[in-house]
Order: structure tokens, then sequence, then C-alpha cells
């Protein structure tokens, strides 16, 4: 009986302790936690100088995030009369409440931030590329549900700022052409945010966005595991010095095509229809070494670095708890969570169709057709596919900042557009009046009189051209002034685009005050306060 027990927890956890390199494969083949690697992992995602554990702290903040929400179930109520007071007796009466409290929210957005890095290291290192699209298909729809996971729990405190940052949202969807408003009540439960409202949030929070989420990112491992782990280039050099095995390439007749070298002296047909070449004698994959121990041992370490810290800022950063909320008492200002605040600070300076919905809309589709677009696989694992490739990426990094800077220093949005609709207002071509000439179909986007179309056109459509032809702008300029590749101007406009809503990300976030004002970053009044004034 113990014997059974100790091979069934070894099978689980920590196998027997392989002496030689067929021992090591079995090692890694028959344990339950190891068979999501391959037997062989590339040396270079093992070095603490390479930046691929970040998908890995991500699945640790989605694991903290999951286990602390159960926790926080057997005494939070979710009901609009009872949820703020269940949070004031998680945070003052239950024992380690605010620390779980805590834990749960700073692990939501840590899960957000390491996604976000994550896509930013496989997009830069052509991780997309063939073999591995589905790969970033699936990245791409775990990124929008773990959004979506975040948002819909920041209601459930149910104070003054969840309440107020939802509203917000609510009527930006409410705003979409044809079936915004419906829309809005199947997300919302109507026009207010009430009991329907924090049931659907509830019921999505703890049921079905994580089952999603369990099942992307089981997907995404699956299809990892498929391609053999991380892209990695062709003739990857350690430390500075060839691999081992890529030391063949350097005898005559030695190819490096695929994970063996190939020896091109070497060939053999079949009547004809199948030719090739013979591995390398004594070759074997680039750079790589057996996943046992050295993948379980340094994913151990990560998994207790996350742990730690995680556990240091939640005892130290309580997380904040306005006053109740209070439909009948607006929030000033209603501020969106910070990982939608550069859509919030897009809708100030344009029409809510445009800065809310086509915009992100247009950011999401980009991210799904990045694969279809540069379907080259060379440079597949190598950073910014060159020397070239970061010149575009830090020369469109510059230009995106600078022109976001200057019109939010401008406040362009706010003023220019404005008094360009007022200057131009169409309604005074008729007397204030719609013509009763004017077609139903202008209605497409709920705009039934001129008064509204003026505001789509000098609000809406041109801040909207503005914006995307500045992106455009900075792809030409990585195609003919500088002869970038394909490549080389996708990492223009995707740069640009990243540091466009990093920019609009602070600003939104650190920077809008009272009546949505402008303030330095240590002038801006506390709103938490503010809420209790």
């Amino acid at each position: 009986m113990i014997a059974l027990r100790n091979r069934l927890l070894r099978s689980i956890g920590r196998p027997d302790d392989p002496e030689d390199v067929t021992g090591q494969a079995r090692a890694a083949v028959g344990n339950f936690l190891l068979q999501i690697h391959s037997v062989k992992v590339s040396r270079n995602s093992l070095t603490w100088k390479s930046p691929y554990g970040l998908g890995l702290i991500a699945l640790y903040m989605f694991i903290i995030h999951f286990v602390s929400g159960l926790a926080l179930t057997f005494y939070y109520v979710p009901s609009v009369e009872r949820a703020y007071l269940s949070m004031i007796e998680l945070q003052s009466e239950v024992t380690f409440g605010a620390f779980i409290t805590s834990l749960h929210r700073w692990s939501a957005h840590g899960m957000i931030i390491f996604l976000v890095l994550h896509m930013l290291r496989v997009f830069y290192t052509g991780g997309y590329k063939p073999p591995r699209q589905l790969s970033w298909i699936i990245g791409v729809l775990l990124l929008i549900v773990t959004g979506k996971l975040a948002f819909s729990g920041y209601l459930l405190p149910w104070d003054q700022q969840a309440l107020w940052s939802v509203q917000v949202a609510s009527e930006v969807i409410r705003s979409g052409p044809i079936f915004g408003e419906h829309v809005q009540r199947v997300v919302f439960g109507g026009p207010d945010i009430g009991q329907a409202t924090l049931t659907r949030f509830y019921t999505m929070h703890m049921t079905v966005l994580p089952l999603l989420s369990l099942g992307l990112i089981g997907a995404y491992i699956w299809s990892l595991r498929q391609h053999g782990g991380f892209a990695a280039p062709a003739d990857e050099k350690l430390n500075g010095a060839q691999t081992a095995t890529s030391r063949y390439q350097t005898g005559g007749g030695l190819q490096g095509e695929g994970a063996f070298p190939r020896n091109s002296d070497k060939t053999y047909a079949l009547v004809g229809l199948v030719r090739g070449s013979s591995a390398a004698a004594g070759s074997g994959p680039r750079g790589t070494v057996m996943a046992w121990p050295a993948v379980f041992l340094l994913e151990l370490a990560v998994l207790a670095g996350v742990v730690l810290v995680m556990a240091a800022i939640s005892a130290f950063a309580h997380a904040p708890l306005g006053p109740h909320a209070d439909p009948a008492i607006p929030r000033n200002p209603a501020l969106m969570p910070w990982f939608l605040s550069s859509i919030q600070e897009l809708t100030l300076h344009m029409h809510p169709v445009f800065g809310g919905i086509m915009i992100p809309t247009l950011f999401v589709t980009g991210l799904f057709a990045i694969p279809f677009i540069d379907w080259d696989r060379s440079g597949s694992g190598e950073w910014f596919g060159g020397r070239r490739g970061v010149i575009a990426a830090f020369g469109s990094a510059l230009a995106a900042g600078f022109i976001w800077i200057v019109l939010e220093w401008l406040d362009l949005g706010r003023n220019l557009a404005f008094r360009l609709k007022e200057a131009l207002d169409l309604t005074k071509l008729t007397g204030g009046e719609t013509p009763k000439s004017w077609p139903e179909s202008f209605g497409f986007f709920g705009l039934y009189d001129l008064t509204e179309w003026s505001s789509f056109l000098w609000a809406g459509l041109i801040p909207f051209l503005i914006v995307m032809t500045l992106l455009l702008v900075i792809g030409a300029a990585a195609k003919f002034v500088f002869g970038g590749n394909r490549r080389e101007v996708m990492i223009s406009i995707f740069t640009a685009t990243i540091v466009s809503i990093m920019v609009l990300t602070f600003i939104g976030s650190a920077m809008r005050g009272t009546d949505m004002n402008l303030y330095a970053p240590w002038d801006r009044p506390n709103i938490i306060e503010l809420d209790r004034q």
C-alpha cells in the first residue's frame, strides 16, 4: 500500500532522479505535471535574460486569482443590499479577509499586465509566424476574456467607483449603431446599473469567464506543445557561442534547415517522387536541454517568486474601497478601470461610436490578422527581425508618443473639434430643423437629426480619420523612407498603436480629475477622498 502511494505521488509530482538522457525523457513523458512540456526545450528559454517566463507568470497570476476568488465566495453576497456590507465584513472582521481581497484584485491586474507583456514578446520575436498562427489567435482570445474577467469583477464591491465606472461603459456600448441599445440591455440588464447588472456580472465572473479562461489556457498550452515550445531562430547563438550541434554546419555539405542539421551529400529518393537528405550523424536539436529537471525546477522558482511578491504587495497595499454605491449621486470624475481608460480617453476626443467601438474593434481585428499578413517563416524567434526592426520600433514609438502628448496637451478633441462643430453646424442650413426628406437610413448610427449628424461628423469621423491617417503615415514612412519590409512595417504600426494606448492609459488613469480636466499626476485630487466628502 505504501509503495502504491509513493508511486502515485511520484507520477503527479516529482519523479525518480534519472541518471541518463533516456531516464530524463521517461521522467518528462511519465509525469503528469511535465506532460505539457516537450522532452527537450530550447536552452535560450531558460536564461534569465530572455523574457520567456512572462506567460508563465500570467498563468500563476490566474491561479492566484482563481483560488483567492473561491475563498471570497464564502462571504460575498451578490445583492445590491448586501454586496458592499460583505466587502466591509471581509476587510474588517474576517481573518485574512483584507489580504485575500487585495490578493484577488492585484492578481487580476497583474494577469492583464503580464499577458500584454507576453503578447509583446511573442510579436516582437515573430512567435505568430507559421506554424504558430493558432497559438497567436488563442492568445488574443485569452487576452480579451481576461479583460472581461477583470471588468466583470470590478463591479462586485458595489462602491461608487465600481458603479459609475460600469455606468460609463454602459453608455459607450449603448451608443453603438443598430444593436447598441439591445446589447446594452442584454449585458447590463437595462439602462440603469442595478441588481440585474450585478447578477449578470457575478455569474459571468464566477462561471462563464473562468471556464472560458481555463479552456483557452489549455488550448494555448496544447498548441505550444504541438509546435515544440517557443519559436527560436534557426541558427541561434547562446552566450555569444554557437551550440554544439550548430557547429556541424561548418563542415562541407551540412545544412541547417529544421531541428536537425542535414547532410546534403547523403540523399535519398523513392522512385523519383520523394527526395531528401539524411540527418547528419551525431547531430541533435540545436541548443536544447532535457525538460527534466531544468524546466520543472525553474518553474517552481518562478512560482515561489510570484507568490512571495504578490503576498508582499497584498499585505502592504490593500484594495481600495470607496463609499457605498449611490445611483443618485454622480461620481466626479467617473473613470473606467485603468485597463479600459484608453477607450474612455478616446471617447473624450471623438464620438463614442468611433472612440469606444470602432477603434477597439479595428485594434482587435488587426491583432487577429497579424499571422495572415506576415506569413513568411523567416525571422521566427529573432527579436524585431534584426537591427532594422529595432530602428523601426524605436522610431515609431517616439513618433506616436510625441504626437499623442502634443494632442493631449492641446486637448484638441475637447476644444477644437467642438468649435469646428459649432462653426460648421449643419443645422444652420435648415434653421435647426431636420428636413422632411431626410432619409430614414441615416438612423443607422442612431442619428436622426442634423444636430446629431454635425456632432458625428466633427467630433467623430474627422478625429477618427486623423488617428488612422497618422498610423498609416508611420507605416508608410517605415516602408518608403527607410525601405522596410512587410514585417518592419507591421512592427512600426503595431508599436505606434501600443505606445498610443500606453499614453492614453496613463493620461486617462493618472491625470484626469474633477470634471475630467487634466491635472499633473502629483496634483490630481484624491478621487476616493472626493467620494467621501
